[in-house]
């Protein structure tokens, strides 16, 4: 009997590792999308190549903010869009990838408006996912997530959408601009915000020059004392005034605005 269960339990083991390892293995889910930033004046709505099991339906979710993508309760047209099962206005469909496992996908043109019109940038973060559909009312899909599938909404990836290639220009100056301010350049900082207001007439670009102009002129004022003491040509009294001023400069330096 001991023998006949020593001769039985390996196999009996092999086949439970197996069980064990075919239950851990998630479904393979991959969405690219065909390019990274999409101007919305001249382009038409962002499309995305997928891969999955052969003749895998896949839900896509797109949506302007990270946490729409699990908050239920305030998905609206204009902020969240399902491929499987649309939104208010726009009906959903089967996306099914070929016996090669393959898809492609176009966000339709109405819910491109909805998500981006009227707005000069917007980040619409996406993920996707395997579903089984029941067809019947009563009981629920079947949702089969990937490894690279984003089924954490904080690790969801996203594409740019720009009202216009100019708006793009300014952006891009712009993060040149935050750069020079956290290096504490605001000479060129304040530059590049006024070669940002040139491409996207936004107010606070000029703003924030301002701004970086008032950081330049206490710095000055404080290199004039530094260079005023190591060279014996200010006396104490004109460096406590002066170190006065830059005081209540640097009180009335207002905060660098954040432009989205």
């Amino acid at each position: 009997m001991i023998r006949a269960f020593l001769k039985i339990s390996p196999l009996a083991l092999t086949l439970f590792f197996i069980i064990l390892l075919s239950a851990a293995q998630e479904t393979s889910v991959t969405i690219a999308p065909d390019m990274e930033y999409y101007y919305f004046d001249s382009e038409g709505p962002p499309s995305f190549t997928l891969g999955a099991d052969p003749n895998a339906v896949i839900c896509i979710e797109l949506a302007t903010e990270k946490k729409i993508l699990i908050d239920v309760d305030n998905q609206t047209d204009k902020n969240f869009f399902s491929s499987y099962y649309g939104n208010n206005s726009i009906g959903g469909e089967e996306i099914k990838t070929d016996n090669k496992g393959e898809a492609s996908y176009e966000l339709p043109k109405e819910a491109w408006e909805a998500l981006a019109k009227g707005k000069f940038i917007v980040r619409l973060y996406y993920r996707a996912y395997v579903i089984e559909p029941s067809y019947d009312e009563d009981i629920e899909d079947t949702v089969k997530w990937g490894t690279l599938s984003a089924k954490n909404w904080e690790d969801a990836p996203h594409v740019e959408v720009f009202k216009s290639q100019k708006v793009a220009e300014g952006y891009d100056l712009m993060q040149n601009a935050k750069k020079y301010v956290d290096e504490e350049d605001y000479v060129k900082a304040a530059a590049e915000y006024l070669e940002a207001f040139k491409s996207w007439e936004k107010l606070d670009f000029v703003y924030n020059s301002a701004t970086c102009y008032m950081n330049a002129a206490a710095e000055r004022y404080d290199n004039y004392i530094d260079l005023g003491i190591s060279g014996s040509e200010i006396t104490s009294q004109e460096r406590k005034e002066v170190e006065d001023l830059v005081k209540k400069l640097r009180n009335l330096i207002p905060e660098i605005r954040e432009i989205k």
